[in-house]
């Protein structure tokens, strides 16, 4: 094993800023395109090619007026060689060690004019991808972003003359967001690169929102985080992540393609895993934010294009997968238990007929270990949770949750449901997981994104309003759950989700989920347990450790309750399109039973709620996304909390 060292001048006072602008222009693809364009695969699966792909890459290591760095020029050749014999793209490399041509070094002058002639292509047409990666030094002065050159002056009043404003590019790039899709990544330090602050002093490059809108940026590091570049790697961690993502690690999907999508996510967790394998170092987490809502496309082709196998026990990754559920027309009906006078009743609802729009939803319930990463990023980016989550049930089946282990790092048991979460914690995590991968936040209270679920009268999170446009994270709706419950409504209501029979057949309900053998007794008024009935063994369990349903999807049944978006209301009595519940109420809806309860819970039309501040040891949630291409149309009075 190769020891790591990490040298305190790498700590990086600046070590790199990675600055990556893709711009792709939707126009006509023509079956006259050269043989070197890239071929992808579109979402109807069919072949076709991009073209004209530009990418500019500069490195500098050496600095007169400021701390040399050891591995930018290192991270550039990397990169420009992933790029042409991956993503297919013509290279415009500039560098400090390519001083047998002066004109690419890596002047401010030069630079720019390659930018400004990359933009005007993109204006005319002929550059459909457009890359750019910078790795050294960048700064902040009185508000302004800089990106160091060899003979940058830091002096407030020197610095124009030598270094690149990205402030300007930025503006430059928004002249081509409305035909290009602009994206960026970022990987700045805070410091002062003479190196005359400590790095405490500094606080963290903020990109004014209106110079960034319309262009997505992933960052490198969150707000008191520094980059570092590590001698055992022989780079910058975040480039090395980059780079192997855009190998195709990032290829989550196994289309043999790394879409920007995939790579962002990968980046992520992959740094996450790094620095969780070294806990003697500070984290080091990218943020991300966009604007526009970006479609798939595809940056670099998978090696052989073939799908490289996943980053050895990357964080989350296994569990984070979505599953697109097309839309359709389901009658959605069911029974609902409820409370009266001590006693557990229950009433049938013939339900309504239901339109969905297509949709994107979790294949596996909210792990713990994916809760807790993305909460440790949240808390760090300015979210508040009035819980901070637990994994599974922990107790073995103890009568109550063991406290002692709320917010607790995960351990093996990291893959069972997050629990201990109420509904505003839910929609709050959607918010920043959604902010975190560059995602459009779906909810917001007076305007702003919704980032606190510490509301004790509810005002913020329970009249939230909600953007069903976004490209975000959200709860999924109680019909959206149904419909996936159901195969799209080809099983029938009474049956547990995936079950080859109803939820009577001990042995169909078994092969698909987890369930308890805990019952309410009317007559005794108390509850009781049946001991012929359930194989939880009264705790969690891994989620997707059973059959999953016919759209592939796991646990829709058992395991844990799983939070959904509506109020709890009676169902409307004619047909709707994507049905949102009711406008108001004191109860927001649960379903799919847990591993306490006993299997008439299981039941794809068993509808539950509770209030949206309590939370327990057997409550979970599932992710959902909208899809664009075929949403129903906004109404005129714009979005709305139903």
């Amino acid at each position: 094993m190769t020891t790591m060292k990490i040298k305190p001048d790498k700590i990086v006072t600046c070590l790199l800023l990675i600055l990556t602008m893709l711009t792709i222009a939707d126009l006509p693809i023509t079956e006259a395109q050269s043989k070197r364009d890239l071929m992808v695969v579109n979402d109807d699966g069919e072949e076709e090619y991009q073209k004209n792909r530009l990418a500019i890459v500069i490195g500098v290591n050496h600095y007169f007026k400021a701390r040399s760095l050891e591995y930018a020029v290192a991270d550039a050749r990397m990169i420009k060689e992933t790029l042409e014999s991956q993503g297919n793209f013509k290279v415009k490399y500039y560098a400090d060690d390519m001083k047998e041509s002066k004109a690419r070094l890596p002047y401010k002058d030069t630079i720019m004019k390659a930018i400004k002639g990359a933009v005007k292509g993109s204006k005319q047409g002929y550059i459909k991808t457009f890359v750019i990666y910078f790795s050294g030094h960048g700064f902040e002065i009185d508000g302004k972003h800089y990106l160091a050159t060899p003979y940058t002056d830091p002096d407030k009043n020197m610095i124009r003359e030598s270094a690149i404003d990205l402030d300007e590019v930025l503006k430059l790039l928004q002249e081509i967001k409305k035909k290009s899709k602009v994206i960026f990544f970022l990987d700045a330090c805070r410091n002062d690169p003479t190196g005359k602050k400590s790095l405490s002093e500094e606080s963290a490059w903020d990109i004014d929102e209106q110079e960034s809108r319309g262009i997505a940026i992933l960052k490198s590091t969150s707000e008191g985080d520094y980059s570092y570049e590590m001698e055992g790697l022989g780079h910058g961690v975040y480039t090395y992540h980059l780079n192997e993502g855009l190998k195709g690690k990032a290829d989550s999907n196994g289309d043999g393609y790394v879409s920007y999508d995939e790579l962002r996510e990968y980046v992520w967790f992959s740094m996450d895993e790094y620095f969780g394998d070294h806990p003697d170092l500070p984290s080091q987490t990218p943020t991300s934010f966009s604007y526009d809502r970006y479609g798939k496309f595809f940056i670099t082709r998978s090696e052989n294009g073939e799908r490289v196998s996943e980053p050895k026990e990357l964080r989350g990754v296994k569990y984070r997968d979505m599953v697109r559920v097309n839309g359709g027309t389901f009658t959605q009906e069911g029974i609902h238990r409820f409370w009266e006078d001590n006693l557990l009743k229950e009433s049938y609802d013939d339900g309504f007929r239901h339109t969905i729009s297509s949709f994107e939803i979790g294949k596996y319930e909210v792990t713990y270990e994916l809760w807790y990463a993305v909460y440790q990023w949240a808390i760090k980016n300015g979210y508040h949770f009035a819980n901070s989550g637990m994994e599974g049930s922990v107790t073995g089946g103890g009568d109550y949750p063991d406290f002692n282990n709320v917010g607790k790092r995960p351990t093996s048991s990291k893959y069972e449901p997050v629990t201990m979460v109420n509904w505003r914690d839910s929609v709050v995590w959607c918010n920043a997981y959604s902010e975190m991968l560059g995602y459009t936040p779906v909810y917001e209270s007076n305007g702003y994104v919704l980032k606190d679920s510490r509301d004790s009268n509810g005002d913020n999170c329970d009249n939230v309003s909600v953007d069903w446009y976004s490209n975000g994270y959200r709860l999924p709706t109680e019909g959206e759950w149904q419909y996936a419950a159901t195969s799209r409504g080809n099983t029938p209501w009474n049956y547990a989700s995936g079950a080859s029979d109803d939820w009577t057949n001990d042995s169909a309900c078994d092969r698909v989920a987890w369930f308890g053998n805990w019952y309410y007794n009317n007559e005794s008024k108390s509850w009781e347990q049946d001991p012929t009935k359930g194989n939880s063994d009264g705790k969690t369990h891994f989620v997707g450790g059973k059959s999953p349903n016919g759209l592939g999807i796991y646990d829709m049944s058992g395991n844990v309750w799983e939070w959904c978006w509506d109020w709890y209301g009676s169902y409307p009595g004619n047909s709707r399109n994507d049905y949102r519940g009711s406008s108001a109420g004191s109860y927001r809806v649960l379903r799919g039973g847990s591993w306490r309860g006993n299997f008439c819970n299981l039941q794809g039309g068993c509808r539950a709620d509770s209030f949206p501040y309590y939370e327990l040891d057997n409550l979970g949630f599932r992710l959902a996304r909208s899809v664009q291409e075929d949403k129903i149309e906004a109404p005129a009075g714009g979005y709305s909390n139903v």
